[in-house]
């Protein structure tokens, strides 16, 4: 029938955890991350950082903040990431 509608719900593109704020205590920023156990992307960091994507890698391409880069992609190990926001939250 022409009148029924079919309402679908929207989906978003991007599943987005709730960012921590980067004045929340950096020993609770640590625990997260020590809390991986693999490496983690640009878009991952950011988002427990509470930094724009764009923003990490500029940092990860200045050398600002500890990565790999694996070609064109750039990873992180959380652990090392951890140990740098302590030691730059101080």
């Amino acid at each position: 029938c022409s009148s029924d509608l079919i309402v679908r719900p929207r989906t978003p593109h991007l599943i987005r955890e709730t960012p921590i704020k980067s004045a929340s205590d950096p020993a609770l920023i640590s625990q997260i991350l020590r809390s991986y156990h693999r490496a983690l992307t640009a878009r991952e960091i950011a988002g427990i950082l509470h930094l724009h994507p764009v923003t990490v890698y500029r940092k990860a391409k200045a050398h600002v903040i500890p990565c790999r880069f694996i070609g064109t992609a750039v990873r992180f190990d959380p652990g090392v990431i951890a140990q740098w926001w302590e030691e730059s939250h101080s």
